[in-house]
């Protein structure tokens, strides 16, 4: 699948969490949106979903609250490692992991650290991000 823009990724990944029914269509405050390098792909979905929109560099209080780690799209999962990590030691009561696509080979380790995975798409040959996306 090739998206217009990280935007269009973004509202699609976001309804496909919506469609799927794990959620309430309305969230509630304790849901974060976080971004890494998906901040377009998160703002949509923090737009569509009604969620907060915070950036993991601020030092926040994630205790029981439902942390959605959003990107826009994975190839190496060293670094989603280090992120689910990172907020993981602010003990939150769930991290979900939600980008447009992920590696197949990175797929089984994200779902082993992440509580929830949403993707759309885990594509055979995946060379960079920006493959996936028109601009």
């Amino acid at each position: 699948m090739i998206f217009s823009d990280r935007f269009e990724a973004g509202q699609k990944l976001a309804q496909k969490i919506l469609d799927d029914s794990i959620f309430p269509t309305e969230f509630s405050s304790l849901a974060l949106a976080f971004s890494l390098d998906g901040s377009k792909v998160a703002q949509m979905m923090a737009e569509v979903l009604k969620i907060p929109l915070v950036d993991l560099s601020n030092d926040l209080n994630l205790k029981d609250k439902i942390v959605f780690l959003i990107d826009d799209g994975a190839l190496e999962k060293k670094g989603l490692k280090t992120a689910i990590e990172k907020i993981r030691a602010f003990s939150p009561k769930k991290i979900v992991v939600a980008m447009p696509m992920i590696a197949k080979d990175s797929l089984e380790e994200v779902k082993n650290l992440a509580d929830q995975v949403f993707y759309l798409e885990t594509p055979e040959i995946f060379f960079n991000v920006s493959q996936f996306y028109q601009k």
